[in-house]
């Protein structure tokens, strides 16, 4: 009997049925559609899998047009969003023009935990966007894996190179990166072992060096790896430039002409960090009645960046400013965001006044919105205005007698709202590193917040609460600040105080940008904005201008994608960004203190030993078995071995010596540093040098 050959299932025919469907199609009505029988089911079935692989299905016209069929991988783009807290990339679904929510009983946004990339890839950044193959672990939550990177910042790596018998090598700044990279035989860029810089994959495992950042020995190098990991841009334009600086000061007659209110005579006060220049609000407040009149004076940064311009479209692009310990990235040029918009004291300076009354439950009750014109009195440190409330400095004689009581008092009212309304406390004690500008050594100190941060923190809610309600009520085109509560919000709460263990993939849904007004579950809010800081965030500079009524010749939309996803990735660059210099800058010091003992957890391996995460400072280290391998750190530490013992501990190659198992509390002192990725090396405590 003759064996009946089958004919190849036509991929454009398959295609051109799905798109001019009109409903979703299974596999037998795809079938009857192509004309073809039964038998070539499996065919079809199998084409389905390797095409769905290939993240056809993805595509416009395409997505959603099959049912029915169980077995197909589940595969969708996805963004890269931050690390979580082992330092494994996070992502969310995208749609073609923005992060999407995936469908559920709550529309929680979903949150995919990907898998680290392949040995000779480069690690995955904030912006970055992959196909994913996704297994799910439970409501809204997905583990990704990487099919094809989509596009994101340019494919490169950055790391220190160290000579080698046939030239040299980069070793990646990245902990989580698999290997060295050989810089190309026939590079000719003048490079010296012990200098950091950017390189070009070329072949799998050699690389095109493309920039020198510089040594090192000096902690600036640290914000320089970030910025050239993030692409994060640091020169302006030329035009951007000289818009800027044709932008004019202040003329105080011809703004009260145009209507501005003059509120010069009310004595406002900026309150900020002790490196800050530029200040985009002040705050003042008065008893009113049993309740309290605050004003929130914040720069009138859309009088200055009018839509469409120049600044306007690099500010858009840059989305907002990114601070390092010893720089800025600022998202509009020095002449304004440290001049010409900054509240600086003592200077007439036009801005927007969030007038709000609250009663004496801390409720809102009248709320109004003006251009004016104001003068700050006093420049503040957090510091500052702390002492000044308790007593161990004087107040400024500029400032009426009983402000700062008032200041406090009016917080306290408001942070009692809070509480009452459910509102979650997010902060935390952070260990933070400075560079001294004059010898570039090293200073830490942890950084309690301080009740004045607090109260700053208080005021700025309230004008960010009632620029939302605004908009809300008026259906003004602004931009939302939207938080979702997670699956299990009680469990957040207990996390938060310290109640119960934080599961292994589990993280708090990050705040995020919309046009669509939706509740804040952190502040407990039922909408929420963001507008104190247009300096320095776009998403405030487009929020004034739908208060102020410019929204509607605010029209110019280059960028792809939806504005707010484009901030939502710049905010996470960012983010990573800092966090990432940070944590250099804290390792490097760390690994100074070495007469210093710390406690921690064994949290993970490596090829070069155990990771422990310290309990205080949050660091996340290397603990090797024996400190002799940090005698020659290129070599040695690749003789630390991944044995598995029956006992999970892990063996130092050439001693026989164990570390303990994953999950062990530990006490560690500071040995070394790695050099390359700035990791702290850490020995047992319990051990002698």
């Amino acid at each position: 009997m003759k064996t009946r050959r089958l004919t190849p299932v036509d991929r454009d025919a398959l295609l051109n049925v799905l798109r001019s469907a009109v409903q979703p199609l299974s596999v037998g009505d795809i079938l009857r559609a192509l004309g073809i029988g039964a038998p070539q089911k499996a065919a079809l079935r199998e084409l389905l899998h390797v095409m769905t692989l290939e993240g056809v299905f993805c595509e416009q016209g395409l997505a959603g047009k099959i049912r029915g069929v169980r077995d197909l991988p589940l595969v969708s783009p996805v963004v890269i969003t931050g690390m979580d807290r082992n330092g494994d990339p996070v992502a969310r679904l995208i749609q073609r023009d923005g992060v999407l929510s995936q469908p559920g009983e709550d529309a929680r946004p979903s949150v995919v935990f990907m898998t680290r990339e392949l040995p000779g890839r480069p690690p995955l950044i904030a912006g970055t966007r992959v196909l994913a193959r996704l297994r799910a672990l439970g409501s809204g939550r997905f583990e990704g894996r990487t099919l094809r990177v989509l596009d994101g910042p340019a494919a490169k790596l950055t790391g220190l190179l160290q000579s080698a018998p046939a030239g040299y090598l980069i070793d990646p700044v990245n902990p989580h990166a698999d290997g060295q990279w050989h810089v190309a035989p026939d590079d000719k860029t003048s490079i010296a072992s012990g200098e950091f810089v950017t390189a070009i994959p070329i072949a799998k495992r050699d690389a095109r060096v493309t920039r020198i950042l510089g040594r090192g020995d000096d902690p600036g190098i640290v914000s320089q790896l970030s910025i050239a990991d993030y692409d994060l841009p640091e020169a302006f334009p030329e035009n951007v430039d000289h818009a800027a600086n044709a932008c004019e000061t202040v003329d105080v007659t011809a703004a009260l002409a145009a209507g501005r209110q003059d509120r010069r005579t009310i004595p406002f006060i900026t309150v900020d960090g002790p490196d800050s220049r530029d200040f985009d609000d002040a705050i003042w407040a008065d008893r009113d009645g049993d309740g309290f009149r605050l004003i929130v004076a914040i720069a009138d940064v859309a009088h200055y960046v009018r839509p469409g311009s120049a600044p306007d479209r690099e500010a858009r692009q840059r989305g907002l400013s990114v601070y390092f310990t010893d720089r800025v990235i600022p998202m509009l040029p020095p002449e304004l965001s440290d001049d010409l918009c900054s509240l600086r004291p003592g200077i007439d300076r036009l801005c927007v006044a969030f007038d709000i009354r609250i009663d004496s439950a801390g409720h809102q009750r009248d709320i109004q919105i003006q251009r004016c014109i104001m003068r700050s009195r006093a420049r503040l440190t957090y510091d500052q205005l702390q002492s000044m409330y308790e007593g161990a400095e004087s107040v400024p004689g500029e400032l009426p007698p009983g402000l700062i009581e008032t200041l406090y008092a009016a917080h306290a009212t408001l942070s009692a709202e809070g509480r009452k309304r459910g509102a979650l406390s997010l902060e935390r004690n952070e260990y933070r590193v400075s560079i001294a500008p004059d010898t570039r050594s090293l200073t830490a100190a942890p950084m309690a917040p301080l009740e004045s941060h607090r109260l700053i923190e208080n005021f700025m809610v309230q004008a960010n609460l009632a620029a939302a309600r605004t908009m809300k009520s008026r259906r003004l085109p602004g931009i939302f600040r939207i938080h979702p509560a997670p699956p299990d919000p009680e469990m957040v709460r207990a996390n938060l105080m310290g109640e119960a263990p934080v599961p292994e993939k589990s993280v708090l849904p990050a705040a995020s940008y919309s046009s669509t007004a939706s509740a804040h579950f952190a502040l407990a809010l039922d909408a929420y904005a963001h507008v104190t800081s247009p300096i320095r965030r776009y998403a405030d500079l487009v929020c004034h201008r739908a208060l102020l009524g410019e929204a509607e010749n605010d029209s110019d939309r280059r960028l792809s994608g939806s504005l707010t996803t484009h901030l939502d990735l710049r905010e996470a660059r960012a983010g990573c960004a800092t966090r990432d210099a940070q944590r250099r800058l804290l390792g490097w010091y760390l690994s100074r203190q070495t007469n210093r003992i710390f406690t921690g957890y064994v949290t993970g391996e490596t090829p070069f030993g155990a990771l422990v995460s310290l309990t205080e400072p949050e660091l996340t280290g290397l603990l090797v078995s024996d400190p002799a391998v940090c005698e020659n750190m290129a070599s040695d530490l690749n003789r630390i071995s991944k044995e598995r013992p029956e006992s999970g501990m892990l063996r130092h190659a050439s001693s026989g010596q164990r570390i303990p198992k994953k999950g062990t509390a530990v006490r560690v002192r500071p040995i070394a540093l790695r050099e390359a990725t700035f990791q702290c090396i850490f020995a047992l405590a319990d051990r002698q040098p």
